[in-house]
């Protein structure tokens, strides 16, 4: 008697985000379906879950246009090994997970060559800048998986058949400590306001906001018995910052029991903003690009908001600092306020649950993973 066929599948992502979802992605297929062979493209969260990487690009990801270009040679190689990677493994469906400006140039290379179906799951921003790219997606992609709802209008608009499935984090975001816990783990007073830094994933972006970062919470530090805590997004990043005075490096542990006892946080624009809107801890955005970078993206952007929690919200609800504002001297009053005024927190924190009730549900990977097994 013949065994049936194991569907392969091939993953596709570049940065720290999207290996945190494919991960998420991958346990759900295997859920599904336990035979089904993952292999791609992607980093070691992923490689835990038992996709079979081609390489890993995660490390070398940047942010913003002229960052990219001087970095062109290094992502050149890796388009060029993805592309040979499917077309060797010839996968009955390639799953492609945000980093837009690599997966459409895969899907550009891979159009009329091999049989692999294509689904994008974790839809590029197009909503905010680049909305040529729904006209693209629609061409070489079967279905799109989108996790904020607004979006799933905008590509039904276009024809592209469209599912929303909800947002991962609704089953990840949560602290495995109660507070007293997380106090007595960390080191901390629960007596003590807590300030945390988060000051991205990216080497790049750390270097573009992270000096401001830290002048503020030295400033605070200096006017009162603050905490100001750091917790960095890698270990490359760890070793960018040490040797910090007056600011508490923190590398181990649930980071969303940290997270969770937090004050006010002072983050970079990207996911963690979410993660923070989700747990209900107040934030201010911090955001900087190269001036060539800025001035370029200035004209293409078309949202009036770089947080999604604002984007979702129709409003300001967390402050932005973008920049030529993203300096200490604009940073500094409006965090004493907020440390300042209980009620101003407790506000944020107001719009921030009915944000909560605007994603969905539970089970977004499983779903998502249902929708990608689909017809396989």
């Amino acid at each position: 008697m013949n065994q049936p066929k194991r569907r392969k599948i091939f993953i596709c992502t570049t940065d720290h985000s999207g290996d945190f979802h494919g991960a998420l992605l991958a346990a759900a297929l295997k859920k599904e379906d336990p035979q089904v062979e993952l292999c791609g493209v992607g980093g070691e969260k992923m490689a835990g879950q038992g996709v079979r990487l081609l390489f890993n690009p995660v490390s070398h990801a940047v942010v913003g246009f002229f960052e990219i270009v001087r970095s062109l040679p290094t992502w050149r190689k890796f388009l060029n090994q993805a592309m040979e990677g499917v077309l060797q493994e010839k996968p009955e469906k390639v799953v492609l997970i945000d980093s837009p400006s690599f997966n459409l140039r895969l899907l550009r290379q891979l159009k009329d060559k091999g049989k692999s179906r294509f689904v994008y799951y974790i839809s590029p921003q197009v909503w905010a800048w680049g909305s040529g790219r729904v006209k693209e997606i629609a061409a070489f992609c079967e279905r799109v998986l989108v996790i904020f709802p607004f979006e799933e209008e905008i590509y039904r608009k276009a024809g592209v058949p469209v599912s929303f499935v909800g947002h991962p984090f609704l089953d990840t975001v949560r602290p495995l400590l109660n507070p007293s816990e997380s106090f007595r783990y960390f080191g901390l007073s629960p007596d003590k306001p807590v300030v945390l830094l988060l000051p991205g994933s990216r080497l790049s972006e750390v270097r573009a906001i992270f000096p401001a970062m830290a002048k503020v919470a030295r400033r605070l530090t200096q006017d009162g018995p603050v905490q100001a805590v750091v917790y960095p997004a890698s270990p490359e990043i760890s070793r960018e910052l040490s040797g910090l005075k007056g600011i508490k490096i923190i590398t181990g542990g649930d980071k969303y029991s940290l997270f969770s006892i937090a004050t006010l946080a002072l983050a970079a624009s990207g996911s963690v903003t979410l993660e923070l809107t989700l747990l209900s801890v107040p934030y201010v955005l911090l955001y900087r690009l190269s001036y060539l970078t800025y001035f370029a993206l200035r004209t293409m952007v078309r949202v009036p908001y770089a947080g999604i929690t604002n984007l979702l919200a129709g409003k300001r609800v967390a402050p932005e600092f973008i920049q030529a504002h993203c300096r200490p001297n604009y940073i500094l009053p409006v965090v004493r306020e907020l440390l300042r005024d209980e009620q101003s927190r407790n506000i944020m924190k107001e719009e921030f649950a009915k944000i909560r009730n605007m994603l969905g549900q539970p089970g977004a990977a499983g779903r998502a993973a249902h929708e990608v097994l689909k017809n396989v």
